[in-house]
């Protein structure tokens, strides 16, 4: 992953939009994501977590920010397959 860093990280945004946009194009998740404000956040910590997985530090600390996420997805009923 580390190796992938300096090719990647620069487009952390970008890979966060694209993610959002296929996000967007699913009726099913769609639903979840219909504040633009809301929307506009997330995808900054999109990008957030894309950096900190080129970091390769797989630590208690990613693994607790990790857990967080999934915490949250399921309590807003988001299912784990998306």
């Amino acid at each position: 992953m580390r190796k992938l860093r300096e090719a990647f990280a620069g487009r952390a945004a970008e890979f966060a939009e694209r993610f959002y946009e296929h996000l967007l194009a699913e009726p099913y998740t769609r639903a979840f994501l219909r504040d633009p404000s809301m929307s506009a956040r997330l995808k900054g910590l999109q990008a957030d977590c894309f950096k900190l997985l080129l970091e390769g530090v797989f630590d208690a600390t990613y693994f607790e920010g990790r857990l967080r996420v999934g915490v949250a997805h399921q309590r807003i009923g988001l299912s784990p397959v998306w």
